[in-house]
């Protein structure tokens, strides 16, 4: 009996251990259902603090620390007033999602250059799309818009199309080879006249032609996706705009508009930042933080960044709201009229910031401690020639000394460049003049091409703030002295440089298949589908085989004799071809140890992995950066650009082994595709001050466009020359509405010239410079010019349109 009752027992624990476990799985089951819901969101989160740890890459003030997220997930949590009243689970869900991309855009956008935060829009949508089961990861789509443009142009051989450029007609190929929606694409856009109407209208981003081969249906999303990479392709000039269309249609209307509005500090200091927490207040250049700012002070920080409103009209209401009213007022009545022209001057130079380097060379930091020193210098030399009366004729103002302080000391202080310097020249001398107290003075000549902007009537302080209000609120870049163009060159270089940021944020412990096979084609891309390696390891695989077979395999040095080492291109050919060599070879070990890593044959070293996390970011490996070339260039475009400099370097070494050093003088020469072009220039005038028994200070560089003839003695012919804002016929300049000319081979060739008489061969031409490529940061040499519209008052026009001549299309 006893048997029995034990075994009852242990049957009923049995099956209440039975029973447990069921609810246990039923719980478990439940558990993994709720851990499956909320794993878009955990994953989400992940994606978006690692994005946020990376930001670091696109400008060094964008440190966030895991405590400033954590704030941020917290607060969309708890102090959610959407929140309020929602009892259903999946609705919250969706609410605390949707609020979580949107505070963290809001929070980080507000500490950024208004150029940056396409950026970090266009991250989020990324993220966002990945956990979308109703969305494509569009991951192809993505790696083509990030590398398409500098991707591989193997045969640039394309036919010409009618209404494209070569540019537009290259991308396009390269689009239809690497999406199958875009095979169809040069079908789609030869012979159609609509399309190049499309192309040339204001705003092809509203009404994007369906050019793609619609084989699914695609989503609002899709279909904006497709039309982004349309615009990158045929006007990457409205890439920006378009951009902002994409981030609307994922994350809505109001997504970005967000961060636009005024910051409230009083909110932002009671409800956001604690009592130990910093708020560091940034603005644009002149006014931003140093780069040597302790990263956990900026990681600690909340940083909020301020940038004025663009346009001449808020930056003179900003300057007049500065300056009192009472120092404007002040006898003499004169006074008034002297401080809006400084105003002017102060809102010209400004503003030409924003189109560097086409403006100005580089981004000089006028600020308003200028425009104070110009006030407090005005004001003194004012006071001492008036006198205390109560009007001054204007030929007794000191011009001349108004326009040398401004020019040399105040804001020319800050300027190291000489073309810079004769912009400066250009307007001070312009506006500070006994002229301007004439009727109709125009501020503007030509804006628009069409009529000028002449300075307002009246000396009172009230007339010129009334004619300040009743400015455009845009103005073209005409009213700076520049070619409209320049706000379609301004906007391709943010387009590009958009593309390179997201390009440089990419990562390598990603292993999803957001990095599609670069350089492939559709067919090879679905085969490799069923690679076990992770998706970078595939893309490096390919693009460092493809860039093997573009480079030269090899480059042979010149021999030294005993002859030919006295000849200075000799020289100068040899250290150039030497160079070559050796950073071939680097380069070429390089991409082959890549390429087996990425075939498992090799394992990673340290130096080899970060070689292989700057390829894949499109960063330049610090060992391969021996020549100068634009901070913002892709790995992608140097390697193109190194395997044509090898190649004419290779061209050069045949010839002299094939013909001897002589044949060096005969040589057209790519002056771009040279690693020290300044070196060349220096060669060419001691080879001529050599061969002739000159000196050097005797030898004058004069140029002619579109040689035809015989080189001399003294003459060398370059090509790859561009000139940008004007067009050169029959050796003359004019001004043209085209962005940038492509010169024919030019010949440079150096005279004897008295030292004591140089200065003549420049009287009544235009100096132009000519810079290493489109930074204008490295000036070679200057060439003068005959010149239509030269006045009597001198080439202002040519400087301050920003006319020069570029050696490299980099």
């Amino acid at each position: 009996m006893t048997i029995i009752t034990e075994l009852e027992t242990l049957k009923k624990e049995a099956a209440e251990v039975q029973r447990k476990m069921e609810e246990t799985d039923t719980v478990m089951a439940e558990v993994d259902t709720v851990s499956q819901q909320y794993l878009p969101l955990s994953t989400s989160c992940s994606a978006m603090y690692f994005t946020l740890e990376s930001l670091n890459q696109v400008h060094f003030l964008y440190q966030y620390s895991l405590q400033f997220f954590l704030d941020i997930f917290q607060n969309v949590l708890t102090v959610n007033p959407n929140l309020k009243g929602q009892s259903d689970y999946a609705k919250r869900l969706r609410i605390i999602t949707q609020d979580l991309f949107q505070m963290v855009y809001t929070r980080v956008a507000r500490g950024m250059l208004h150029d940056d935060r396409i950026v970090l829009a266009l991250l989020l949508c990324r993220i966002q799309l990945k956990e979308r089961s109703d969305e494509s990861d569009y991951n192809t789509e993505f790696d083509c818009f990030l590398r398409g443009k500098d991707s591989l142009r193997i045969d640039s051989s394309v036919p010409e199309m009618k209404g494209l450029t070569k540019d537009q007609v290259l991308s396009m190929h390269h689009l239809s080879k690497q999406l199958r929606a875009f095979e169809n694409l040069p079908y789609h856009v030869s012979g159609n006249d609509d399309f190049i109407s499309w192309l040339n209208s204001v705003s092809p981003e509203d009404n994007v032609p369906v050019c793609w081969d619609d084989e699914l249906p695609l989503t609002p999303v899709g279909k904006c996706f497709y039309q982004l990479l349309v615009i990158q392709t045929f006007r990457p000039d409205r890439l920006l705009a378009m951009g902002n269309n994409f981030v609307a249609t994922v994350m809505g209307k109001n997504f970005m508009s967000a961060a636009e509005q005024e910051l409230d500090l009083a909110r932002i200091v009671n409800e956001e930042v604690k009592s130990n927490t910093p708020v560091l207040l940034c603005s644009v250049p002149g006014y931003d933080a140093s780069g040597r700012i302790p990263v956990n002070l900026l990681r600690t920080s909340q940083i909020l960044t301020f940038e004025p409103p663009p346009g001449i009209k808020a930056n003179l209401i900003r300057t007049f709201a500065t300056v009192p009213v009472t120092r404007m007022c002040r006898e003499p009545h004169e006074r008034a009229r002297l401080y809006f022209l400084l105003a002017w001057l102060h809102a010209i130079l400004q503003e030409r910031l924003r189109y560097a380097p086409l403006g100005w060379t580089k981004k000089y930091e006028f600020n308003e401690s200028d425009l104070r020193m110009a006030c407090d210098t005005l004001d003194t030399w004012l006071d001492t020639v008036a006198q205390g009366r109560t009007n001054l004729p204007p030929d007794k103002i000191p011009w001349s000394a108004f326009r040398t302080l401004l020019s040399q000391c105040i804001y020319g202080g800050r300027i190291d460049n000489d073309f810079d310097q004769r912009l400066l020249n250009s307007f001070v001398s312009r506006l500070f003049s006994v002229k301007s107290f004439e009727v109709d003075f125009p501020l503007v000549s030509n804006v628009d091409g069409i009529r000028n902007v002449p300075i307002p009537e009246g000396i009172r302080r009230e007339q010129f703030l009334q004619w300040i209000e009743n400015l455009p609120v845009h103005q073209t870049p005409s009213w700076l002295g520049l070619p409209n163009n320049a706000e379609v060159v301004l906007l391709t270089t943010k387009g590009s440089a958009l593309t390179a940021k997201l390009l440089k944020m990419q990562s390598l412990s990603d292993d999803d298949d957001f990095l599609s096979s670069v350089g492939t084609t559709i067919t090879e891309n679905l085969s490799k589908k069923s690679d076990g390696r992770p998706a970078w390891m595939r893309t490096l695989h390919v693009t460092a085989l493809d860039w093997l077979k573009i480079i030269p395999q090899s480059l042979n040095v010149l021999r030294r004799t005993a002859d030919n080492i006295k000849d200075p291109l000799f020289r100068f050919f040899e250290r150039e071809i030497t160079s070559g060599s050796k950073l071939l070879a680097t380069v070429r070990n390089d991409l082959m140890n890549v390429v087996e890593v990425c075939e498992t044959k090799r394992k990673q070293t340290n130096y080899l992995r970060t070689l292989i996390s700057d390829l894949a970011k499109g960063i330049i490996p610090r060992s391969w950066s021996i020549y100068i070339v634009p901070p913002g260039l892709t790995v992608l475009q140097w390697v193109v650009d190194f395997s044509e400099r090898v190649k004419q370097l290779q061209s050069i070494s045949n010839q002299v082994l094939n013909e001897g050093s002589h044949v060096l003088k005969s040589v057209n020469v790519w002056l771009g595709g040279l690693f020290t072009p300044e070196a060349y220039i220096t060669a060419t005038r001691q080879f001529v001050a050599q061969a002739n028994s000159w000196s050097l200070e005797e030898l004058f560089l004069e140029v002619l466009v579109d040689f035809k003839g015989q080189l001399d003695d003294c003459s060398f012919g370059v090509t790859g020359l561009r000139l940008q804002g004007a067009k050169c016929t029959a050796n003359r300049l004019s001004l043209t509405a085209t962005i940038v000319n492509e010169l024919p081979l030019t010949c440079l060739k150096w005279v004897r010239v008295n030292p004591s008489e140089a200065y003549k061969k420049s009287l009544g031409k235009v100096v132009l410079p000519v810079y290493l490529n489109q930074t204008r940061s490295v000036l070679l040499f200057t060439l003068s010019f005959d010149a239509d519209g030269v006045s009597a008052d001198g080439d202002h026009a040519y400087y301050e349109r920003g006319v020069a001549i570029l050696s490299s299309p980099l």
